[in-house]
């Protein structure tokens, strides 16, 4: 008994350094992108500006030869990043499955598929804040990818932010307007969010009006209670 409290102990304390890790590298990620995508930037700029080249020489060529080869072997890499994620996700390591993806988005940072297939995981976690900022990712990067609607408007739902939900859904709509999701949860999630509204509503009494008629003074006698019956609240929490 000691010994399975112990390996729980154990195995707790490692997914939670796994995570911390996970953490720091999608941080150290996010800073390089946003590097990557300023140096881009420049660069494009940059090669605007400057006159065609007429004549080119056996080296340049060989320079762009090379450049071509580094391009494809990081798409190679970030193809199978993507299929070893994909292998993981459905064996249940979602985990493992993030940890694929998040390599995969190194080599290929442009790509949506990425942030929207670790959102799949995170939502099979139930990590739907993470969930939301990687679907949030991949729509930026491709502001027509259905399935990034889809499980961004899923994660919103989750959190009971159902007027989200219903706009990212209505979004799939209009990309897809057959899309049998989108019209499922667009009927259902009014009915949700009305459900979850009664639970805050005002009870009806409160704020009655009050009755004309006199106040009479009432003998209170006290019977018999233990200190604990008194202290238990008189409405048990939802």
């Amino acid at each position: 008994m000691v010994d399975s409290a112990l390996r729980a102990q154990a195995a707790a304390r490692h997914n939670a350094e796994h995570m911390q890790e996970y953490l720091r590298e999608l941080k150290q990620w996010e800073s390089q992108v946003k590097v990557k995508d300023e140096t881009l930037k420049k660069k494009a700029s940059i090669e605007k500006s400057l006159p065609p080249v007429r004549n080119t020489t056996p080296a340049h060529d060989e320079g762009v030869r090379e450049a071509q080869r580094a391009a494809e072997l990081q798409a190679l890499m970030a193809t199978q990043e993507k299929d070893k994620g994909n292998y993981q996700f459905k064996q249940g390591k979602y985990m493992a499955a993030i940890a694929c993806y998040t390599r995969g988005m190194e080599y290929d940072p442009y790509n949506a598929v990425f942030p929207a297939n670790r959102a799949m995981a995170h939502l099979k976690m139930k990590k739907y804040r993470e969930a939301i900022k990687d679907c949030t990712l991949a729509i930026e990067l491709d502001n027509g990818y259905i399935k990034a609607w889809q499980r961004r408007g899923t994660a919103r739902a989750a959190l009971h932010e159902y007027d989200e939900a219903i706009s990212d859904f209505k979004q799939v709509l209009k990309l897809d307007p057959k899309n049998k999701l989108a019209k499922s949860e667009l009927e259902s999630l009014p009915k949700k969010q009305e459900a979850n509204n009664q639970k805050f509503r005002p009870l009806a009494h409160v704020g009655a009006k009050k009755s004309d008629k006199p106040m009479h003074r009432v003998e209170i006698v006290e019977f018999g209670s233990s200190d604990a019956e008194e202290d238990q609240p008189l409405v048990q929490p939802l």
